[in-house]
């Protein structure tokens, strides 16, 4: 025997299933765009501890597939501090060297290194760019590049599979060189220690006008008298 249920009934039930899957998935959901795309609804800290987490579970897989040939460098996205770059330095093969002022100059074509194009976030999945160095059988070294994909979220990221593309596809970034928290302080007391002194100056510069001004209308009422 089957249950009859009228237009009403359905659209009750339909309006439950569809409060009960967008509740199930309001607790879950994270974007996180580093760095941040044009008109991105995504959060952007890459000092986040699953932007950390993926950035180094992606890092972990491409040295693997591609090792290097004995010290290297971790690239990591504009606005990761020194600390983050520190913690996720620690986790990688031994080798790894964290990005220094000047390095260029001196390690060009010496070090290997590997740099983070972009990390993309959505809930329980990942993506994450990855631009590493590989050498031919003919021994010329290039920038190749690979988009690794990671699943995790509330569970461990591990990495599930990876996208190769053609050489160039993904950009290779500028060196970014992480400053240390206390130099930032240094520079920030810097900053405003000079900003004083220019508005400070630029106050007795107006006070000596001011009073320049005052001498000459006491004197035009001198001469006036």
């Amino acid at each position: 025997m089957g249950i009859r249920m009228n237009n009403s009934t359905w659209n009750r039930l339909g309006m439950i299933v569809c409060a009960g899957l967008i509740g199930g998935l309001g607790g879950c959901v994270s974007y996180t765009n580093v760095p941040v795309p044009e008109s991105a609804p995504a959060f952007t800290n890459a000092n986040h501890s699953q932007t950390i987490t993926v950035m180094t579970r992606a890092i972990e897989a491409v040295i693997a597939m591609h090792p290097p040939r004995g010290e290297y460098v971790v690239n990591l996205p504009t606005g990761t501090s020194f600390e983050t770059c520190e913690l996720i330095a620690e986790q990688l093969p031994e080798g790894v060297i964290v990005a220094y002022e000047g390095m260029d100059d001196e390690t060009e074509g010496m070090l290997s290194v590997y740099h983070i194009g972009r990390v993309w976030i959505r809930a329980a999945t990942s993506k994450v760019d990855v631009v590493y160095p590989f050498t031919g059988e003919n021994g010329v070294t290039s920038d190749q590049c690979v988009t690794v994909w990671l699943r995790g979220g509330v569970r461990s990221w591990r990495e599930v599979r990876m996208q190769h593309w053609a050489a160039g596809t993904i950009p290779t970034p500028p060196i970014y060189v992480p400053i240390p928290v206390q130099e930032e302080l240094v520079e920030e007391v810097v900053q405003e220690v000079s900003q004083e002194h220019e508005e400070a100056v630029g106050g007795q510069e107006a006070a000596d006008e001011a009073v320049v001004e005052t001498g000459n209308e006491s004197v035009e009422q001198a001469e006036d008298e």
